[in-house]
């Protein structure tokens, strides 16, 4: 009778030894259903757009977002596709476009008191929009800016000839350079040809306009982009000088 009991408490703890398994977790959504957590879970990105620029705080703009651009920029801090182009020519059709392009004017509110504003160039007609001899393209266009420029700055803009005893080349340059240190009113804005940086900047007649190193300056506090290649042309010591007229 021993022997029989002993024999069938061994096949017990066998069987019951062999139907114990041990458990594998199973994870959905980085826990198990017996409550154990994956450590190396990670909980998936939720967007939460801000209101400001519609982007999340991880970059992404919400798919929903549509573009609009004042000076080049999308609220969400997207660049124009043809920003370059407008920096490079503002009087392509984009650039003038104000329900693409829409320019802002004088962030500093600025008041110019009514005062005059004189761009020398030669021939003066080649640049004012308003003079019977302009030849350029998009003249109303053109006349509407100068129009728009003025009522925001409050100031009055006249194109002016250069002086017969300024011509082209050195002759000129000693011209802008004499009348700034003599502090004559020789006009505001000048046509120039970019080779005569150097001399005007060493000779302090003439204002920097942006820092190619610190990316500070007029340029910056107005968000302009000028051409790079138009920025060494008219810079030294990496500092811009210049910019082209066209833009």
């Amino acid at each position: 009778m021993k022997k029989i009991i002993v024999t069938l408490t061994i096949f017990l703890l066998v069987f019951s030894l062999g139907s114990c398994k041990k458990h594998e977790h199973v994870f959905i959504e980085g826990k198990c259903t017996c409550g154990e957590k994956d450590s190396e879970y990670v909980t998936p990105h939720v967007h939460e757009y801000n209101s400001e620029n519609d982007t999340c705080n991880c970059g992404e703009i919400n798919p929903s977002h549509e573009h609009k651009y004042v000076n080049g920029y999308c609220k969400c801090e997207k660049q124009h596709p043809d920003f370059g182009n407008c920096a490079l020519d503002r009087d392509n059709e984009l650039c003038l476009d104000s329900a693409t392009w829409n320019w802002d004017y004088n962030k500093s509110n600025w008041d110019g008191k009514g005062m005059t504003i004189e761009i020398m160039a030669y021939p003066a007609s080649d640049y004012d929009p308003y003079s019977n001899f302009y030849k350029g393209e998009r003249k109303i266009e053109k006349q509407a800016l100068i129009n728009k420029i003025e009522a925001e700055y409050n100031i009055d803009i006249i194109y002016k000839d250069y002086p017969n005893t300024a011509p082209w080349g050195t002759t000129r340059i000693k011209w802008l350079t004499n009348g700034v240190k003599e502090g004559l009113d020789v006009g505001d804005i000048f046509v120039i040809d970019s080779s005569w940086v150097y001399q005007l900047q060493k000779n302090e007649a003439i204002a920097e306009l942006y820092d190619l190193d610190t990316k500070t300056g007029i340029f910056a506090e107005y968000n302009y982009e000028q051409n790079k290649n138009y920025n060494l042309m008219a810079s030294t010591n990496n500092k811009v000088y210049a910019y082209n007229n066209q833009t």
